[in-house]
């Protein structure tokens, strides 16, 4: 499923959550978060539940997937916000 999502691929923004949301940096991950995390254990169990996804899914092999992502998001409240409130 990844290999054929990346071939689809045009430029950046096919990998965004949605044209307005980046999202977890992978149209595939469709993690929203319960609450926005204010400590470093939510941030981590966040970060961990989102990479263990991309993991599974096999996010993490797909040629234009930066891993480093997921950390950004978990830190970037305002993302996580928007996040919260996609259907």
């Amino acid at each position: 499923m990844v290999q054929k999502c990346a071939r689809k691929r045009l430029n950046d923004e096919w990998c965004s959550f949605s044209l307005d949301c980046r999202g977890w940096g992978c149209r595939l991950l469709r993690i929203k978060p319960k609450f926005i995390p204010t400590t470093e254990r939510e941030r981590g169990l966040l970060f961990s539940k989102v990479y263990s996804e991309a993991e599974k899914l096999g996010v993490l092999d797909c040629p234009f997937y930066r891993p480093t992502i997921i950390d950004e998001s978990v830190e970037d409240t305002s993302l996580l916000a928007h996040l919260l409130l996609v259907e």
